[in-house]
C-alpha cells in the first residue's frame, strides 16, 4: 500500500461523498417510528493509535460524475472535527439487516470495504484501510440505518508515513440517517 496513493484515495472519497456528489437517499428522512431519525455514532480506536471519536452519522447511495449508478456509503464524522470512518458497498445495493464480512477487496455481495481517518476529515493524522472485521446492520428502513461494527485496519500516520504496517481496532455502533439529495458541503470544511 503506498502512502500517497492511500491518502489520495482516500481524500477522493471523503470529498466526493461531502462535497462533489449527490447523494440518493432511499425515500425520506423519517424513521421507523415515526419520528426523525437520530444521526449518531460512538467509535474507540485501539492499537498503533488511540482515540476516542463520536459524531454525525449519514447513509446514501452516491452517483457517479456521469450519473451512473454509483456505491453505497455509511458515513460516519465526515462533516466532524473527530477522526471518520467510511462504509462502502461497491455494487450501491442499500444494506439491509444482516451481517457484513470487512475486506481489502469486498467483491463479495455481502462484503463491505471500511476506510478509518483519525484526525480530522481535513487534517488527517492517519489512514487505515480495513482488512477484516464485521458491520452488522440491526435496522435498515428508507430513513435510518443502524448497527455495530469491529474493524481491524492497517496503514499509517502522517508522523510516520513510510511505516504502512501500523494497525487499529476499531468498535463502535451508530444510528445513521438517510442523507440529503442534494450536495453535501460540510461547514467550516477546512477551517
Amino acid at each position: 500500500m503506498a502512502p500517497l496513493k492511500l491518502l489520495l484515495a482516500a481524500s477522493l472519497v471523503v470529498a466526493s461523498f461531502t462535497q462533489g456528489q449527490s447523494p440518493e437517499p432511499r425515500s425520506s428522512s423519517i424513521g421507523s417510528r415515526g419520528t426523525t431519525a437520530p444521526s449518531a455514532f460512538h467509535a474507540v480506536v485501539r492499537g498503533d493509535v488511540t482515540d476516542t471519536t463520536w459524531g454525525e452519522a449519514e447513509f446514501g447511495a452516491v452517483r457517479n460524475p456521469d450519473r451512473s449508478p454509483g456505491a453505497f456509503v455509511v458515513s460516519l464524522g465526515v462533516c466532524g472535527e473527530q477522526s471518520a470512518i467510511l462504509f462502502t458497498r461497491r455494487s450501491g445495493a442499500a444494506l439491509d439487516v444482516g451481517r457484513y464480512r470487512i475486506s481489502a477487496g469486498a467483491d463479495d455481495e455481502n462484503e463491505v470495504l471500511a476506510l478509518v481517518l483519525t484526525g480530522s476529515p481535513t487534517r488527517p493524522t492517519g489512514v487505515f484501510s480495513g482488512e477484516a472485521g464485521w458491520l452488522v446492520v440491526t435496522e435498515a428502513s428508507a430513513g435510518l440505518t443502524a448497527g455495530q461494527f469491529h474493524i481491524d485496519a492497517v496503514g499509517f500516520t502522517a508522523a510516520e508515513p513510510r511505516r504502512e504496517n501500523q494497525h487499529v481496532n476499531v468498535t463502535g455502533s451508530f444510528s445513521a440517517r438517510s442523507a440529503s439529495s442534494s450536495v453535501r458541503v460540510c461547514d467550516d470544511l477546512g477551517q
